[in-house]
């Protein structure tokens, strides 16, 4: 049953990933800055498997660095995503400080050292660390998300939806690394986070490609969406 809990990460990660890439094939061939965004989405979402791999083959504890490291990749490209979606929508061509400032932590992130302060604050295992800045990564990286998608000025029930599966997700991801510090070594990842993740995940993609086709053609409907998806 354990195992099964894991498959439906993978199989979450891989439908929105897959999602993606169909969405960038079908509705943003002509618009590279978006076209690139979304593409990038897909491969953040497709790099998390090698981690959930790990979790469905180690009963849900990723004992590698390197494994959490491709997750926190993934949570660097949602920052690139975001930029590219405010550019897209502002014509503009400056790179955000919030942009440049994730940039910066991907150097300790990559050599794996561990500021001696953080070090005595807190009493945390390679691991840990890694999981530490991939998940703040991650955790805010959605939040950079919604935030670039509100530039394109979504109608009210998909900014909505988009808001509540930013933060909700946002916050499983911390409520998830607090268990993660807590002790000297990693927490299981249980099937109550598989699940929420799952779902979050799902829900944010999907909106979040509703809006950008939507800022893009704003008379397409949800059935010409799907019917786009789906020829």
């Amino acid at each position: 049953m354990q195992l099964n809990v894991y498959v439906v990460a993978i199989a979450a990660a891989t439908a929105c990933g897959i999602l993606s890439v169909k969405c960038a094939l079908s509705f943003f061939v002509k618009e590279t800055g978006l076209f690139t965004a979304v593409a990038l989405m897909a491969l953040a979402w497709l790099m998390l498997l090698p981690y959930y791999g790990e979790l469905q083959t180690s009963g849900g504890k990723s004992q590698s660095t390197s494994s959490i490291l491709l997750t926190a990749f993934g949570g660097y490209l949602f920052f690139v995503v975001a930029g590219l979606i405010c550019r897209s929508a502002s014509a503009s061509t400056e790179v955000d400080v919030m942009d440049r400032s994730a940039l910066a932590l991907l150097v300790p992130l990559a050599t794996g050292s561990k500021p001696d302060l953080l070090k005595g604050l807190l009493n945390i295992n390679d691991v840990q660390f890694e999981t530490l800045i991939s998940t703040s990564l991650a955790a805010v990286g959605y939040i950079r998300l919604w935030h670039a998608a509100t530039t394109l000025k979504p109608d009210r029930a998909a900014g909505w939806v988009l808001t509540a599966s930013a933060f909700i997700y946002a916050g499983l991801e911390l409520v998830f690394l607090y268990f993660q510090l807590r002790d000297s070594v990693s927490s299981a990842m249980g099937a109550t986070f598989v699940f929420s993740f799952a779902i979050s995940k799902l829900v944010l993609t999907c909106a979040l490609l509703y809006v950008l086709i939507k800022f893009l053609e704003p008379e397409k409907k949800i059935a010409d969406i799907l019917g786009g998806l789906v020829s």
